[in-house]
């Protein structure tokens, strides 16, 4: 995935930033060969009308669920893979306890100038990093069918089909997907998560790399 960002400039970052705010659009290419995947995508914020309509499919989904033995909260599948040993008190006081060593580990690279050393805290901060990951893949692999999961994805498969297009080689814009059957017959699972997260995180104005502390 490439997105076209200059991040070792302040100033042009903080312009892209004000851009991106003033127009409600963010653009994106993808470049995945071995997903057969490439494409430009222009990510837009939702209208007011839109976010409530979002919010609404949410609400009626979570309470839908809800009130379904069958389905649990995230929570209830949390203490279920704990009584199977899938998830431990040790892994969850670990997701806390990494994330505050990654910001530490961070400020002493920043800090340090001595070279040798300064390279040696940033393979502990990478190694800090995908270790933090690891963690939120497993929990969301535990948590995947828990009730507030299945209503965040009506959510976004809404606001899918109302805020991203396609943008082709001469500029025009078209829906990504024509309807929600077209986004749950997807095939392609991993392209559809790339966009998905990347949807998220400009919808929710944080993303991956606010999630790992990294810069830009």
């Amino acid at each position: 995935m490439v997105d076209k960002i200059m991040t070792d400039s302040t100033e042009i970052k903080d312009e892209r930033l004000l851009k991106t705010i003033s127009l409600g659009e963010k653009i994106i290419t993808y470049e995945e060969p071995k997903l057969d995947f490439e494409a430009t995508l222009k990510f837009k914020l939702p209208t007011l009308k839109q976010r409530d309509m979002a919010e609404a499919l949410y609400s009626k989904t979570f309470h839908k669920l809800l009130r379904d033995d069958d389905h649990m909260t995230t929570k209830e599948l949390l203490d279920s893979a704990k009584r199977r040993a899938l998830w431990t008190d040790k892994d969850e006081e670990r997701t806390v306890n990494v994330d505050s060593e990654i910001i530490e580990a961070k400020k002493k690279y920043e800090n340090e100038t001595n070279t040798k050393k300064k390279a040696k805290i940033n393979k502990d901060l990478i190694e800090k990093r995908e270790e933090k990951f690891r963690l939120a893949l497993r929990v969301g692999q535990l948590t995947a069918t828990g009730i507030e999961n299945l209503a965040e994805r009506e959510r976004t498969i809404y606001m899918l089909l109302s805020c991203v297009l396609l943008v082709d080689e001469n500029g025009n814009e078209s829906p990504l997907y024509s309807s929600k059957e077209k986004v749950e017959g997807e095939t392609n699972l991993e392209k559809l998560e790339k966009i998905l997260l990347d949807g998220r995180a400009f919808w929710a104005g944080e993303g991956l790399t606010d999630f790992l502390h990294l810069d830009g």
